[in-house]
């Protein structure tokens, strides 16, 4: 039976070889787990190499020292039980990975120190005792009365395993669940037949078998992994909430959100960007033993760590911070990322995971937008984001009802002494009948992804009100566009589609972007407009002065007007600086062949300085405010 224990435990040799290699190939920080479960390979295949050695000298005859036989095979039997007792801690170490309570695992620790202990003095106990093996005067091996122990050691690890599983079952993930399903039987079938033929070795094979069902649990499951980073991604991070909050653990997570990252991956390349953002996983992972990171969305990154109180999570976050204040380095390349965050606290039975996600997206896009680096989810955080939630249904519901309403505000042309056009403005009342401001819900319509269906519903009511009243005495009605529909690619057929439908003139409408919007893709923003200005369509740029704008950007793009944001409006009555700012402003656009629009005018004062400018079109409160369609056309019949 020689070549056969040998030919098994070579196959179990192979095994761990695989199992090492691909190991190594695994890209992801080298994490505690990773260490645990790579130390469980190499005294695996230490364990191996050993049994090997003890089955080539015992057949040396007299040509191996008798006390050399003895020595090995005493070091054999002591690596088995070290071998079983690290794979019974990795596998604590893994189902209570997301337990904060550490009282099972130190009492896994001690309990499984005690058994390799008392194993440790059994082997030397054995050298005069023969209770494991004993050699006869011809160096024959023979098996002592208690060579068997060594299973009723893994028999009460095991036991100890399913006590501790039974204690934390809510908080198992359904990897480790799958494997302690796995490895019982196929353990029980091996054992039995190791017994049934003792001159038979599978302890090999036994080892190895355990460690494939582990790996293919653990590290072969890609569906939760971030291929860039090798931590956890969004999914991984759905299931890690689940079991803590299955648990009743007490938790707090971290956002990290870097800001114009775009402009790394500009300056190196998407391979180094790459690199950076593994640098910072790796990072995570290795400073903070105690958490769990993961790619959130995007370039942003959530730490999940244990709640011991608001002192010690306000220093995680500071610890977090201070790192992102220093340069991340690859290779040659330096960069310091400008990096906001903002954090959230577990410790309510009631939150679910997926109350958790919500809360954890509406900081997101708070902060993304906020001017502060840091931002904590409080009660007033809580109320803006039910308040969020409310708008959103209603915005959804407005649309299935059809309940957005389309307003026109009038804008005056002092040349002309008239009003010559309109922007169309959407408007929506919430269940009390109360206006919403665009300005909160128009943002949060891009977020759920229904601004696009808003942009073609005012498209056909302002056509509607166009072939209703085509005597109207007015030149252009403007409709605003948004980045999503830039994002469409067959955005200017489906623009002559609706208009050949209502068979409305291309120069009856003007569509207004702004810089901002530009900015998230210049490419894309100036090949659409370039397409669609061939056709015949004309464009305004709108808020022009409120932190994007720059005259590069004017030059690139075919605009007809420049609307000029209410805030030059306010910087203009604040002394002579202002005041030929704004004239400044108005000359240069008409140098360059475009019209000007000053948006915000509220007072008289305020209208006559702008026609003193030069101001091609007044558009504001002084003169008109935005109004229903009935109501509009009551107006323009007041006022022509």
């Amino acid at each position: 039976m020689t070549e056969w224990s040998l030919v098994t435990e070579v196959i179990a040799l192979l095994l761990l070889e695989i199992l090492l290699m691909n190991l190594a190939a695994y890209k992801t920080p080298a994490t505690h787990s990773i260490r645990m479960y790579r130390n469980c390979l190499f005294i695996s295949v230490g364990t191996i190499l050993c049994d090997m050695l003890c089955i080539v000298l015992l057949h040396g005859g007299f040509l191996v020292p008798k006390a050399v036989n003895i020595l090995t095979n005493s070091v054999y039997f002591w690596l088995t039980v070290i071998m079983s007792s690290s794979i019974a801690l990795y596998i604590f170490e893994k189902m209570l990975e997301h337990v904060y309570d550490r009282y099972c695992i130190v009492r896994a620790r001690v309990l499984l120190t005690i058994l390799v202990s008392a194993y440790t003095m059994l082997v030397i106990i054995n050298v005069p005792a023969g209770l494991l093996f004993w050699l006869d005067g011809k160096g024959d091996y023979h098996r002592g009365p208690l060579n068997t122990v060594g299973y009723g050691f893994v028999f009460i690890e095991m036991i100890l395993v399913f006590i501790c599983f039974a204690r934390h079952r809510s908080s198992v993930s359904k990897e480790m669940k799958h494997a302690l399903k796995t490895i019982p039987p196929l353990l029980a079938i091996l054992v039995a037949i190791q017994l049934l033929n003792q001159g038979l070795l599978l302890n090999g094979i036994m080892a190895a078998v355990v460690d494939v069902i582990l790996y293919v649990s653990f590290f072969s499951q890609r569906r939760e992994s971030d291929s860039v980073t090798g931590v956890g991604n969004r999914d991984g991070f759905f299931s890690e909430l689940a079991l803590r909050i299955a648990g009743k653990q007490q938790f707090q997570v971290i956002l990290a959100i870097p800001r114009d990252f775009g402009l790394i991956n500009q300056r190196y390349g998407h391979q180094i960007g790459n690199e950076f953002l593994y640098s910072i996983a790796a990072w995570m992972e290795e400073h903070y033993k105690e958490a769990a990171a993961f790619r959130y969305i995007g370039v942003s990154f959530a730490l999940v760590l244990p709640y011991s109180g608001r002192e010690q999570a306000e220093k995680y976050v500071k610890e977090l911070m201070d790192r992102f204040q220093e340069p991340w380095k690859i290779g040659p390349c330096e960069e310091s990322i400008t990096t906001v965050f903002s954090d959230l606290i577990c410790i309510e039975d009631d939150l679910g995971e997926n109350q958790v996600m919500e809360f954890l997206d509406y900081m997101l896009s708070l902060t993304k937008r906020s001017t502060q680096q840091y931002m904590h989810f409080d009660d007033a955080l809580a109320e803006g984001f039910f308040r969020r939630r409310m708008v959103a249904q209603t915005v959804r519901g407005a649309l299935r009802e059809q309940l957005f309403e389309v307003w026109y505000q009038p804008v005056y042309a002092p040349g002309k002494k008239k009003y010559v056009s309109l922007e169309a403005l959407v408007r929506l009342k919430d269940r009390n009948g109360c206006f919403i401001s665009p300005a909160e819900f128009i943002p949060i319509a891009e977020e759920i992804g229904v601004v696009n269906e808003i942009f073609w519903l005012v498209i056909e009511e302002v056509f509607g009100f166009l072939k209703e009243h085509e005597d109207l005495d007015i030149e252009t009605i403007s409709i605003n566009m948004s980045m999503e529909q830039f994002d469409n690619p067959q955005l200017c057929q489906s623009i002559e589609a609706i208009f050949k439908k209502w068979m409305i003139s291309p120069e009856k409408i003007r569509f207004e972007i702004t810089e901002r919007m530009i900015s998230e893709d210049a490419v894309k923003a100036k090949e659409t407009v370039q397409q669609m200005a061939d056709l015949g369509f004309w464009f305004y740029l709108d808020d022009f002065g409120i932190g994007y704008s720059n005259f590069a950007t004017v030059s690139q793009f075919r605009f007809e007007c420049i609307k000029l944001d209410r805030s030059l409006v306010d910087v203009m009555e604040e002394g002579p600086k202002g005041f030929d700012l704004v004239r400044g402003l108005i000359q240069l656009f008409h140098n360059m062949g475009m019209q000007v629009v000053a948006e915000g005018a509220e007072t008289y004062r305020q209208a006559d300085m702008l026609i003193g400018m030069g101001a091609d079109r007044i558009q504001g409160f002084y003169y008109a405010r935005p109004m229903p369609a009935d109501k509009l056309i009551e107006f323009l019949k007041r006022e022509q």
